[in-house]
């Protein structure tokens, strides 16, 4: 399962009034705001920051997977074993004599 949300933050300790965000949406709205610049910029205060949290991070690519090509050749070596086994074996009784 993925892991929980962190807990909520604090309050802050000032007071942010965020009601611009429909003027001019955060970077990472979905929809722009309704005046231009329709997205606003971070001035890098608490408030911005406040009003328009950052994205989450992405989350970690998926483990690497066995691909049909690995099952292919498996399924092949099997295959074959019973034919390639007395080859093998004469080849080793060969080098070894």
């Amino acid at each position: 399962p993925p892991p929980s949300p962190p807990p909520p933050s604090p309050p802050p300790p000032f007071t942010c009034e965020c009601s611009w965000t429909e003027r001019h949406a955060c970077p990472n709205a979905p929809v722009p705001g309704n005046r231009f610049p329709f997205y606003a910029q971070d001035d890098g205060t608490e408030c911005f920051t406040y009003c328009c949290p950052p994205s989450p991070p992405s989350p970690p690519p998926p483990p690497p997977s066995v691909t049909q090509e690995v099952f292919d050749v498996f399924g092949a070596l099997l295959r074959d074993f019973p034919k390639l086994f007395p080859m093998m074996v004469g080849l080793f009784r060969n080098t070894c004599a």
